[in-house]
């Protein structure tokens, strides 16, 4: 598994020094059913420093 590490782009405040742009992580994950095999979701959970059912229901 890869994992790229892209770097912070800083804040952006207007004016009056309120935040406009902050840094906030997201994720794309792309898997090819026919390549998947079983694998430990609980360490697939870990690596993406995510916990385990924090994602919305689809």
């Amino acid at each position: 598994m890869k994992k790229a590490i892209y770097p912070s782009r800083g804040i952006i405040y207007d004016r009056q020094g309120r935040v406009v742009v902050f840094n906030q992580p997201a994720y794309d994950i792309m898997m090819i059913p026919r390549d998947v095999q079983p694998f430990d979701t609980l360490d697939f959970c870990n690596t993406l420093d995510s916990p385990p059912n924090s994602s919305p229901a689809v």
